[in-house]
C-alpha cells in the first residue's frame, strides 16, 4: 500500500507538470492547442517553435473512412482530433465519383502527416491505424504507398462487411504488432482465420472463433469472444494449456455474453487461491498460470508464464 507521503509527492508532481504544460501553451501567442498544431503546418520555422515546447502525447491514431482523421491524445483523458485537409481543415479528399479522390495537401503526403506529428511529440511510434470498412469510399491501395514504412502498434479493422475487407486491410496497410477487429460478423471464414493464426501478430483482439482455431494462434496476447463456447470447452482449453499448448501465450481475455461459471471452468484443475484473491495453478512444465476474474461472470483473463513472473 503506497504511503500518504508518496501519494502526496505523486500528486504534487502531477500538479507541477500540468502547470508547466499550461504555461508552455500560453507562452505561444496564447493560442489554443488546435491552432498551435495547425500553425506548425504553415512553415518549417513554425514547426520548430512547436517542437521546442517538447510536448508529449499518449497516442497518435489515424482513422481512414470517407476522410482521414488524425487523433492526438495528450493523455488518456484529453484528446484532440484533426480532420486533415487544407490548413482550414475542412476535409482531406476531393472527388465527385466513387474511387476517384484527390489528396488536398500537395505539400504533405499522407505519410508526411504522421511524420510531422511524430516530430512534434516525444513518441515516434503511432499507436493505431483504424480502417472503417463500412464507410470507406476509396480504394485502400491509394494509401498503400503513402503509408509504406510507417509503424503502427495496432491495425483496427472496423465493421468489415466481408472477408475481402479484412484481406485488403491486412495485405495493403502497414504490418502491425496487434490486429484488432470490431463488429466482425464477416470474419467467420474458418479457413481465413487459420491463415491469420499462423502470422506473427503479437496480439489479436476482438474476434470470435472456435476452440480448435484458437489453439492455432501464435500471438502472445489474445482477446476473443467465446460466447459460443460452453464452460466445459473452456475447461478443456485450460487443460490443454496446462499440457503445453499455445507456448507463446502470455495473456488471454475471453468474453462470454452468457456468462461463465468459474467452478465449472476450473473443474478438475488443481488450484490455489493467492492472498490477493487470484486463482493460481501450474502447467506441466512448471510455468505458473493465473486467473484474474475481476469482471466475472462475463470476462475471464488468464495470465501465463512470463507475465505471471512479472506481476
Amino acid at each position: 500500500m503506497p504511503s500518504i507521503l508518496l501519494l502526496t509527492c505523486i500528486g504534487s508532481h502531477i500538479k507541477d507538470s500540468l502547470t508547466r504544460f499550461i504555461d508552455r501553451f500560453s507562452s505561444l501567442q496564447n493560442k489554443h492547442i488546435r491552432d498551435i498544431i495547425t500553425h506548425s503546418f504553415s512553415s518549417p520555422e513554425a514547426l520548430e517553435e512547436v517542437v521546442k515546447l517538447k510536448l508529449s502525447c499518449y497516442s497518435l491514431d489515424l482513422y481512414i473512412a470517407d476522410e482521414i482523421t488524425f487523433s492526438i491524445s495528450l493523455d488518456q483523458e484529453n484528446r484532440l482530433s484533426l480532420e486533415l485537409g487544407l490548413l482550414v481543415l475542412p476535409g482531406v479528399f476531393r472527388g465527385k465519383e466513387e474511387w476517384n479522390y484527390e489528396w488536398k495537401i500537395p505539400e504533405f503526403s499522407i505519410r508526411d502527416v504522421p511524420n510531422h506529428f511524430t516530430r512534434i511529440f516525444s513518441r515516434i511510434r503511432i499507436k493505431s491505424l483504424q480502417v472503417y470498412c463500412e464507410m470507406t469510399n476509396f480504394d485502400l491501395s491509394f494509401v498503400k504507398n503513402e503509408l509504406r514504412g510507417v509503424q503502427f502498434e495496432i491495425l483496427g479493422i472496423m465493421m468489415p462487411q466481408s472477408i475481402r475487407d479484412v484481406k485488403e486491410s491486412i495485405n495493403l496497410l502497414p504490418y502491425p504488432d496487434i490486429l484488432c477487429f470490431f463488429k466482425n460478423q464477416a470474419v467467420e471464414d474458418v479457413g481465413y482465420l487459420k491463415t491469420i493464426a499462423i502470422r506473427n501478430f503479437e496480439g489479436i483482439k476482438s474476434f470470435s472463433c472456435d476452440l480448435d482455431v484458437l489453439l492455432m494462434f501464435n500471438a502472445s496476447r489474445i482477446q476473443v469472444n467465446a460466447s459460443n463456447w460452453t464452460n466445459k470447452e473452456l475447461n478443456r482449453f485450460l487443460k490443454l494449456c496446462i499440457k503445453g499448448a499455445m507456448k507463446n501465450l502470455e495473456n488471454l481475455t475471453i468474453y462470454n455474453n452468457n456468462g461463465w461459471d468459474l467452478n465449472a471452468v476450473l473443474k478438475g484443475i488443481r488450484i490455489k487461491k493467492s492472498p490477493s484473491g487470484l486463482y493460481e495453478f501450474r502447467q506441466e512444465d512448471g510455468e505458473e498460470m493465473m486467473v484474474v476474474d475481476d469482471e466475472m461472470p462475463n470476462v475471464i483473463t488468464f495470465q501465463f508464464g512470463a507475465v505471471v513472473r512479472r506481476v
